[in-house]
C-alpha cells in the first residue's frame, strides 16, 4: 500500500502539496499510517496464534558472548580487554598490543578477531609484518582502507594524509582491522620508541577521525609513542605477560613431547625459574635440539642445569648455554647475526666467519635457527628475533672484540656514500652501535660525525642523542669529549631539555678554554646562543652570537662566522630591524660556498613580510635551482612559495604549494616544514572563509611546535575555537599569554608583544590593556601587520557582547603599530 501510494504521488504530483502542512496530502498520510498500523498489528496477532509451537527464527548473532579459541593460551584478561575494544560500535582507531617476543601477542589478537567473526561480526582484516630498516609507507594503510591489494597510488597533487582521510570517509562503518606485526620497526632510531613522522600523522588522523570503524593494531615488543602530544598514544596499551603454569607446560609440550614426561614437581620448579616466559622456554628447547650431538644435552640434563640458575639472569644465561653448546659454524653464525644489529644477508654474515664458508652453507644454518624461532628471515636478509643481541655475543673479551671488528668492517664497506633519507642511514646507525659495543669510542664518534651534518640539515640531530649520552665521558680524548659535549648540548636543546643542554655546553666550553682551541671555543659560544634562542631569549642569544662572530673573524674561521652572521640576522628580524637583518644575511651569503638554500629561503620569507614578493620570488627560484632533486630542500622551497602566494592573495595557489610541501616534508621527516606548511594551509583556509578546515590544519600543526616558538600557531588555534568552544578558546588564549609573556622578557621581541596583546584582547574585560603591547613603531613589515590586524578583526567578530573590541580597534587605527612575528 505504501509503495503504491508513493508511486501515485510521484505520477500525479501529489508531493507538491507537502509544502502546505495543514492542507493537501498530509491528512491522507496520517489516515494511511493509522490504517497500515492497525492492519499490520492485526496480521501479527493472527500469525502469532497460527505459529504457536513453531520454533522462532534464530536471532542475529551478536558479539556479546565470546567463544574462546581452544588453542589460545590462558590470556583471559588480555583477551577480554581486546574483545571489548573491538566489539564497540565505534572501536578506537589505534590499538597497541605490547609484550616480549614469544609471549603470544599475535595469537591473542588472532583469537579475538577470529572469535568476533564466529560471533557474527563482519570484519575485513589486513596483515603486515614489518622488518628492520625497511620503511612502512602510509599508502599501504590507504590501500587497505580502499580494499586494494597494493599500496594506493596518489593522484597528482594529492597528499597521503588527505587521501587517508578520504579513504576513512569512504570506508564508512565497514569494520576494517589492519594488524601490523613487529611494529617496533616503525620507530625512528632515537631510543625512545617514537614512530616516524608519516606514520605518526596517519595514526593520529585515524584515531581522531569521526564515525568510522577502521582500527590499526600495533603489535610490538615496546609501547610505541609519538614525539609530540598525540591522542593515539593516550589509549592504554594491552600488555601480554607471562603464562600461567598449566599453559606454560602445554606451550612447551606442544613443541617437544619429551617435555611432557617431566614430573609435575620438576615442572613447577622450572616454571618458577623460567618465570613463565615462553621465550625462555623456547631457548631451553633450542638448546636440546641444536646442541652439538656429542654434548648429549637431553631435556632432563638441561632442566637440571636450569634449576640451579638465578631467575633474574635467566634469558641471558640460557642464550649463553645455547651458544656455548653449538658446533663451531652454527655458533659463529648466530653470533654474527646478533652482532650486526640489523638485517643482513648471508654474504655479509659469511664474511665474518673465521674460516672460509659459502653463503649457501650459512643459509642452511640460518634456516635451522629460523625453525626454532631464533632468527627471522626478511626478504634476503636475517635478523635476531631477540631484543637483546648482547646475550648471543661471545663472552671472552678477545673473541667478542675480534667479532665486532669483523662486523664493523663489513658494515663500513656497505655505508651509502650519499644518504638521501633516514632509511639510507640504517647501516650508519648499526655501524655506530657495533663500534660502541666494541668500546671503540673515538671511531664511533668519527662515524657519528659523518651522520651529524646530514641529520642536522634534516632537523634530526636529536636522533643521535642516546648515542652521544652513552659516549659522554668514555672517549678518552679531551678534544673529542669537548666536541661530543657540544653536539650533545645541541641534541638536548633540540628536544627542549634546556637544563641538560646548558650543562653539556658548559662542559664543552670549559674544556675549550683549557685547550685554547679558538675554533671550538667560537663554535660553543655559537651553540650557547642557539640554546638561548630555542628557550625564547633572543637578547641573550644575540650576545653569544656576537661573541662567536668576533672570535671567528679574529681567528679567520669562515664556517663559524657564516653561522653566527645568519643567527644575528635572525635576532634582528625578531626585533623588527629588517635593514640590519638583511645586512647580516647578505654578509653570510657572501661567505657561502655555492647557493645556501636555507639562507636564501629565510631571506625570501623576510622579503614577503615586508611586501616585496617580487624579490622573494627571485630568491625562491635560486633556492629551487640549487635544490635540484633533493626532496628535503624542495619541500622547503614549495613552502616558501606558498607563503609568498599567500601574501599576494592567491589563497588557492598557496594551498596547493603548501600541500605539496607538506607531502614531501612528511616523507622526508622534515618537521620544521610540516609546521610551516600546516600553518600556511590554515591561513589560506581562514582567508578563504573556511574556518573548520583552518582549525583542522592548525590543530595538526600544534604537535610540531616547540614551546615559546611560532606563536602564530597557538594564536590561530585559540581564535578558531573562539566561536565553537569559547571555554577551550579561553584556555588556549591563557596558554598563549603565558608563552608570549616568557618571551617579552626580551623587550624588543615584537612578535611576542603582538601575540601577548592579542591574548589580552581576547581575555581581558578591558581589551584596551592590549595597547601596551600592540602599539609599536612601524618597521615596514606590512604583510605581518595585515595578518595581525586580520586576527584582531576576526576576534572582534566573535566578541560578546558585540562591539566589545571596537575601542581597541579604533585606537590601533589611529596609531602606527608593529606587525606580528
Amino acid at each position: 500500500m505504501l509503495s503504491a501510494f508513493a508511486i501515485l504521488g510521484f505520477r500525479f504530483d501529489w508531493w507538491k502539496a507537502f509544502t502546505d502542512p495543514g492542507e493537501g496530502v498530509w491528512p491522507w498520510v496520517e489516515v494511511m499510517s493509522w490504517i497500515v498500523g492497525m492492519t499490520t498489528g492485526t496480521l501479527s496477532l493472527i500469525l502469532s496464534f497460527r505459529g504457536a509451537g513453531v520454533p522462532a527464527p534464530a536471532p542475529p548473532a551478536t558479539a556479546t558472548a565470546p567463544t574462546r579459541d581452544p588453542t589460545l593460551l590462558d590470556r583471559e584478561k588480555e583477551y577480554d580487554g581486546l574483545y571489548d575494544l573491538f566489539k564497540r560500535d565505534l572501536p578506537p582507531g589505534v590499538v597497541r598490543v605490547v609484550g616480549l617476543a614469544g609471549f603470544g601477542k599475535t595469537k591473542v589478537v588472532d583469537s579475538v578477531l577470529g572469535d568476533l567473526e564466529k560471533a557474527g561480526v563482519s570484519l575485513t582484516v589486513y596483515r603486515h609484518v614489518l622488518t628492520p630498516g625497511l620503511r612502512f609507507d602510509v599508502r599501504t594503510l590507504i590501500g587497505d582502507l580502499e580494499g586494494l591489494d597494493e599500496p594506493a597510488e596518489l593522484h597528482p597533487g594529492e597528499t597521503r594524509l588527505a587521501r587517508l582521510r578520504l579513504a576513512l570517509r569512504n570506508a564508512g562503518l565497514t569494520r576494517i582491522v589492519i594488524v601490523i606485526e613487529s611494529a617496533e620497526h616503525l620507530a625512528v632510531p632515537d631510543g625512545r620508541h617514537h614512530v616516524d613522522l608519516q606514520v605518526d600523522e596517519a595514526l593520529e588522523a585515524i584515531y581522531r577521525h569521526e564515525l568510522h570503524r577502521a582500527t590499526v593494531v600495533l603489535v610490538s615488543r615496546d609501547a610505541l609513542d609519538s614525539s609530540g602530544p598525540r591522542l593515539w598514544t593516550q589509549e592504554s596499551a594491552t600488555s601480554i605477560g607471562k603464562l600461567p603454569r598449566a599453559e606454560f607446560r602445554k606451550f612447551l609440550t606442544d613443541r617437544d613431547a619429551e617435555f611432557g614426561k617431566i614430573p609435575e614437581a620438576r615442572h613447577a620448579v622450572l616454571y618458577d625459574r623460567l618465570n613463565g616466559n615462553p621465550r625462555c622456554g623456547q631457548l631451553m628447547l633450542a638448546i636440546v635440539a641444536l646442541a652439538e650431538p656429542s654434548r648429549a644435552l637431553g631435556i632432563n640434563v638441561v632442566a637440571d642445569t636450569i634449576v640451579g640458575l638465578d631467575p633474574l639472569t635467566m634469558p641471558r644465561r640460557l642464550a649463553g648455554i645455547l651458544v656455548e653448546n653449538l658446533e663451531d659454524l652454527s655458533r659463529e653464525v648466530i653470533e654474527a647475526v646478533a652482532a650486526f644489529r640489523t638485517t643482513m644477508d648471508a654474504v655479509a654474515i659469511a664474511a665474518t666467519i673465521t674460516a672460509p664458508v659459502a653463503p649457501s652453507v650459512v643459509i642452511a644454518t640460518l634456516q635451522r635457527f629460523e625453525k626454532h624461532e631464533l632468527v627471522r628471515r626478511i626478504d634476503d636478509g636475517y635478523c635476531l628475533t631477540f631484543a637483546d643481541a648482547d646475550w648471543f655475543l661471545p663472552v671472552a673479551p678477545a673473541a667478542r672484540s675480534a667479532l665486532l671488528r669483523r662486523v664493523a668492517e663489513v658494515l663500513r664497506s656497505r655505508l651509502p656514500a650519499d644518504p638521501r633519507s633516514l632509511d639510507d642511514l640504517r647501516m650508519h646507525f648499526a655501524y655506530v652501535a657495533v663500534l660502541m659495543e666494541g668500546r671503540r669510542y673515538p671511531m664511533a664518534y668519527a662515524a657519528m660525525e659523518s651522520m651529524t651534518g646530514v641529520l642536522k640539515r634534516w632537523n634530526c640531530g636529536h636522533l643521535l642523542l642516546a648515542e652521544r649520552k652513552t659516549m659522554q665521558g668514555k672517549i678518552g680524548i679531551p678534544g673529542l669529549e669537548m666536541l661530543n659535549d657540544n653536539e650533545l648540548g645541541h641534541a638536548y636543546a633540540s628536544v627542549g631539555d634546556f637544563d641538560a643542554a646548558n650543562i653539556a655546553y658548559g662542559r664543552a666550553l670549559d674544556e675549550a678554554n683549557k685547550l685554547s682551541h679558538p675554533e671550538i671555543s667560537a663554535t660553543i659560544r655559537y651553540n650557547f646562543g642557539t640554546y638561548y634562542w630555542l628557550s625564547g631569549r633572543a637578547d641573550l642569544a644575540y650576545n653569544y652570537y656576537e661573541e662567536a662572530r668576533k672570535e671567528a673573524r679574529q681567528q679567520q674561521l669562515p664556517a663559524v662566522l657564516r653561522a653566527a652572521l645568519k643567527e644575528l640576522a635572525e635576532c634582528h628580524h625578531r626585533w623588527g630591524q629588517y635593514d640590519r637583518a638583511f645586512a647580516r644575511a647578505n654578509e653570510a651569503l657572501a661567505l657561502a660556498d655555492g647557493e645556501p638554500i636555507g639562507l636564501l629561503l629565510r631571506i625570501a620569507r623576510w622579503r614577503v613580510e615586508t611586501g616585496d614578493t617580487g624579490a622573494a620570488g627571485d630568491l625562491i627560484r635560486r633556492a629551487r635551482a640549487a635544490a635540484r632533486d633533493s626532496e628535503w630542500h624542495l619541500a622547503a622551497c614549495h613552502e616558501a612559495e606558498a607563503d609568498r602566494l599567500l601574501a599576494t592573495g592567491s589563497f588557492g595557489g598557496a594551498g596547493d604549494e603548501a600541500a605539496t610541501a607538506l607531502e614531501q616534508a612528511v616523507q622526508t621527516n622534515n618537521a620544521v616544514v610540516v609546521l610551516q606548511a600546516r600553518t600556511t594551509l590554515c591561513w589560506a583556509a581562514l582567508y578563504a572563509g573556511k574556518p573548520e578546515e583552518a582549525r583542522r590544519h592548525i590543530e595538526d600543526a600544534e604537535p610540531y611546535r616547540a614551546p615559546r616558538s611560532a606563536l602564530a600557531v597557538p594564536a590561530l588555534n585559540a581564535l578558531l575555537h573562539q566561536k565553537s568552544d569559547p571555554a577551550k578558546a579561553a584556555d588556549l588564549f591563557r596558554d598563549l599569554a603565558d608563552e608570549a609573556g616568557e618571551r617579552v622578557r626580551d623587550e624588543n621581541d615584537r612578535g611576542a608583544r603582538d601575540m601577548l596583546g592579542f591574548a589580552i584582547a581576547a581575555l581581558s574585560p578591558q581589551p584596551e590593556a592590549a595597547l601596551e603591547y600592540l602599539v609599536t613603531p612601524d618597521c615596514g613589515a606590512s604583510v605581518l601587520r595585515a595578518r595581525r590586524d586580520f586576527l584582531l578583526n576576526t576576534l572582534a567578530g566573535y566578541a560578546q557582547p558585540p562591539g566589545r573590541l571596537q575601542p581597541l580597534l579604533d585606537a590601533l587605527a589611529s596609531n602606527s603599530s608593529r606587525p606580528t612575528d
